[in-house]
């Protein structure tokens, strides 16, 4: 028997503490994306990241292009919030928001994902364990690595 998709909601939070301070953990989000972040498209591609209402956060390789979200609000080392497919091949709407708080001498970074759209249990499970990767395991030591 098949995961069938129906029409449902996606809801992860999801937080880290990272030893560095707020401006470093907002410029690896936004300005060094491509030196942490892992999910990718194509071989030797670069994720480039506009931070700026209407831009894209997005794939850029030798084989092609693909966006990943859209920035639709963005408050300077504080909030970062984005709408797109987020790699989904099947048809959904995500919205990811990225929260940044002074925690200490480090910073709390939260993300948040809301999300419309034919998810199986597969894809909810493959999201919270892909931002639990990417959040603890890839920002977080790649930040800490470079302070």
């Amino acid at each position: 028997m098949t995961d069938q998709a129906t029409t449902s909601t996606l809801h992860i939070r999801h937080e880290v503490v990272i030893h560095a301070p707020r401006d470093a953990v907002w410029r690896a989000l936004t300005e060094e994306v491509s030196d942490w972040w892992d999910h990718r498209f194509f071989e030797d591609s670069t994720l480039t990241f506009e931070p700026v209402a209407g831009g894209a956060f997005k794939e850029v390789g030798p084989a092609g292009e693909a966006l990943f979200a859209t920035v639709q609000r963005v408050v300077r080392e504080e909030t970062l919030a984005m709408v797109g497919p987020m790699g989904m091949r099947v048809p959904c709407t995500n919205l990811m928001t990225y929260t940044l708080a002074d925690e200490g001498t480090g910073t709390r970074v939260t993300i948040e994902h809301l999300g419309t759209g034919l998810y199986t249990d597969e894809h909810r499970s493959g999201y919270a364990r892909g931002w639990a990767d990417l959040l603890e395991g890839r920002l977080k030591r790649y930040c800490e690595a470079t302070v």
